[in-house]
């Protein structure tokens, strides 16, 4: 009985019909594709100049920045590309003196914002539609505005603003995820920029307008400094058509 069940059972395994089964290991990027580009940046080292006479002394610093860039595909190896960074923040304080002290009540609201674009261009060598290596350059620029109101006394405020500009160059690899238009990056950027006026506030107070630096006031007031800060960032890649 017990070779009455295997003969059939054997017949059935070496007869059987072979199948081989393909299995695909990623995409290869063409004209005409769209991608998102999510990440985070470590900004992990600057030299900073102070008025444009030249590079300064070393400063390391470390500093977490999200990244959300559009990409674009004009042929099989050119990518075209658009970071944008858009931010606000407010502040509302208000407190109330002792009696003892008058008894007087203040407040104050401080609104920071910000908007840069990252427009750049990359050259993709590899033809292999598993790993991804790139390298290309970008034009970063974008403005940065600080204001602060006293409610108190409406005709006190304090206007700061930032314009930054620069240029960057990059080299990265990505890997795709199976089949799925979904990649995992790597990206290694140098850059140089620009900073017009930091810190240099306007005051309107009553009839009187000044401008303010390190915290003493002028007539006017004008600033720059310049800095190389390198970056490394890790991305997760969306693309599509």
């Amino acid at each position: 009985m017990v070779l009455a069940l295997v003969m059939p059972a054997s017949a059935q395994i070496t007869t059987g019909t072979p199948r081989t089964d393909n299995i695909l290991t990623g995409n290869r990027l063409e004209a005409g594709t769209w991608g998102v580009f999510f990440g985070v940046a470590g900004n992990f080292g600057s030299i900073s100049g102070r008025n444009l006479d030249g590079i300064g002394d070393y400063k390391s610093s470390f500093q977490l920045t999200p990244l959300v860039n559009v990409k674009y595909m004009l042929d099989d190896q050119i990518e075209t590309r658009l970071g944008i960074e858009i931010c606000k923040e407010k502040e509302t304080s208000s407190y109330k003196e002792l009696e003892d002290d008058g008894g007087n009540e203040y407040a104050y609201r401080d609104v920071y914002s910000c908007m840069y674009l990252r427009p750049g261009a990359a050259y993709h060598w590899s033809n292999k539609n598993v790993l991804d290596v790139y390298a290309g350059a970008e034009l970063p620029f974008g403005f940065a505005r600080y204001v602060d109101f006293d409610d108190t006394d409406t005709e006190y405020k304090y206007v700061e603003n930032e314009f930054t500009i620069g240029l960057g160059a990059f080299i990265g690899l990505q890997a795709f995820i199976g089949n799925l238009p979904v990649a995992v990056g790597c990206e290694y950027g140098i850059s140089g920029a620009i900073y017009k006026n930091p810190g240099v506030g306007k005051v309107t107070d009553g009839d009187q307008t000044y401008e303010v630096l390190y915290g003493n006031s002028y007539e006017s007031a004008k600033y720059k400094n310049s800095g190389i800060y390198n970056k490394i960032s890790f991305s997760l890649s969306y693309y599509f058509k």
